[in-house]
């Protein structure tokens, strides 16, 4: 039974497969295999074969993938069917292991549907900022988007200190990991953003980006102009984060910075 479940995976046999899946062992095992290879074609056919206990596990990569040109049409599709049918009861057939799964999304989950349930972020690398309450939420708001794979605006206004905010929750997620954050930002600001970070963020290593010199970092910030001249030094490495500062600058997808921008890669985390 097993090889001809497998086969039947492999083989994308619809009709098979839903009735393996029916029965939870290899639901489960299913399950599994759709997260180590997020495969839109299949869970398209069977999603609604699949045990609503398990739906609040498909929110956060159906929430990624519909940021991505290339799968949001089929995503956008199937995020509206879970969401509607989302049950928070499990079921108790369902293993321990996938229980705590579940209820961990759970719990992520209700930020999502009220905002007064965002988790407080806590800071994970040294730092001598004191930040202000708003400074603090701002970057409790920057952590529920990372966790959701969301984009976002931080759209405070001129004088409030976004830069830190943004700086705070980087520093924190790449700090005694080999994490890379790549910062573009119109030339008059590359210092600033340096200056931010070494003043209150010593353990760090900011480098300003200048062409031919390979130096370690562990934030990279360059210019629109040196990205668009010479983004190939960019798209090479797996970035953990990139930052737009004053990111109307890309509001046209059809200039060749736009294109170029869209060659970057990043971590999936």
């Amino acid at each position: 039974m097993k090889f001809l479940y497998e086969e039947s995976y492999e083989k994308k046999s619809i009709l098979i497969l839903k009735g393996f899946i029916s029965k939870i062992n290899f639901l489960e095992d299913f399950i599994e295999k759709l997260f180590s290879d997020f495969d839109f074609l299949i869970l398209e056919q069977l999603i609604e074969n699949i045990d609503h206990s398990f739906y609040p596990l498909f929110v956060k990569p159906l929430l990624k993938q519909i940021s991505l040109s290339e799968n949001q049409k089929i995503a956008s599709k199937l995020f509206s069917f879970i969401i509607p049918k989302l049950n928070f009861r499990i079921n108790s057939y369902i293993s321990e292991k996938w229980k705590l799964k579940i209820i961990e999304q759970k719990k992520d989950l209700e930020s999502l549907l009220d905002s007064n349930k965002i988790a407080n972020y806590t800071i994970k690398c040294p730092t001598v900022a004191v930040l202000r309450k708003y400074q603090s939420d701002g970057i409790k708001w920057i952590n529920f988007l990372y966790k959701f794979g969301l984009n976002g605006i931080l759209a405070d206004d001129m004088g409030l200190g976004k830069t830190m905010q943004v700086l705070t929750f980087l520093c924190s997620e790449i700090y005694n990991t080999d994490r890379k954050a790549l910062i573009i930002c119109p030339s008059s600001l590359t210092g600033h953003w340096e200056y931010e970070i070494l003043k209150f963020f010593p353990n760090f290593k900011p480098l300003c980006y200048k062409k031919n010199k390979k130096l370690e970092f562990d934030l990279l910030i360059t210019s629109y102009d040196s990205f668009r001249n010479d983004y190939c030094n960019f798209i090479d490495e797996d970035w953990f984060y990139v930052i737009f500062d004053e990111g109307h600058i890309l509001r046209n997808s059809n200039t060749l910075l736009y294109q170029r921008i869209v060659k970057l890669n990043l971590l999936d985390v």
